[in-house]
């Protein structure tokens, strides 16, 4: 691999690690139902990636991305997605809601799960993925950094998108299981509120502000 390759999974990599939708979501997921669905959630986001890699293949990305009117619509759907996601935590927070079933996931193995709760939260990561329009962007600006060949091109794009997919799932991984770990403590009903109303008004402002910036 060459320099600029080294230095777009490098770019790859710091956008994984830096707090975004995706991280909240996962952060929501596993303090309301228990660290493997904070897993399954960031399995879901990643896997997101692997449509907005094919769209950018296929050049629908480029359609969205220069058709104002398909981009809005786009942009509309994520942003409706966020506040939906966020208003949810802080009707949860406001009503002071116990915790659902998945509570009885912790501690559980994956596969032996509440598997409602694990493809719900699995849907949830993609969904928050799939509607976000900026990866739409960054992949239409990276990818053709990294195909060196034109007739290798699904094979570069399959290798840069499968780097960051490895590395976000590991990360995204760590972290529900760090969370997991102190989950017991966060929950404490006031602690518990106050969380909610936070991770619920950062992800409104997300689909605010997703909601109100121009198209490119």
């Amino acid at each position: 691999m060459d320099s600029t390759l080294w230095a777009l999974l490098g770019l790859a990599f710091l956008l994984v690690i830096t707090p975004g939708q995706d991280t909240m979501l996962v952060l929501r997921n596993v303090m309301l139902r228990g660290k493997f669905a904070g897993i399954a959630t960031g399995v879901g986001a990643c896997c997101g990636l692997f449509v907005h890699a094919t769209l950018s293949v296929c050049g629908l990305s480029a359609v969205l991305l220069y058709s104002a009117t398909a981009f809005s619509i786009l942009k509309g759907l994520g942003a409706c997605y966020l506040v939906y996601l966020g208003v949810r935590s802080l009707w949860g927070a406001w009503r002071g809601e116990a915790l659902p079933d998945g509570l009885g996931m912790e501690g559980v193995p994956l596969l032996r799960g509440n598997m409602k709760q694990l493809r719900k939260a699995f849907g949830e990561g993609f969904m928050s993925n799939v509607l976000n329009p900026k990866v739409v962007v960054f992949y239409l600006a990276v990818l053709p950094q990294v195909i060196g060949d034109p007739a290798l091109i699904i094979r570069d794009t399959l290798f840069f998108v499968g780097f960051q997919f490895v590395i976000a799932v590991i990360y995204l991984t760590l972290l529900s299981m760090f969370l997991g770990r102190v989950r017991h403590v966060l929950l404490r009903p006031a602690f518990k509120r106050k969380l909610e109303t936070v991770t619920g008004t950062v992800m409104v402002g997300f689909g605010v502000r997703l909601a109100l910036e121009q198209t490119p």
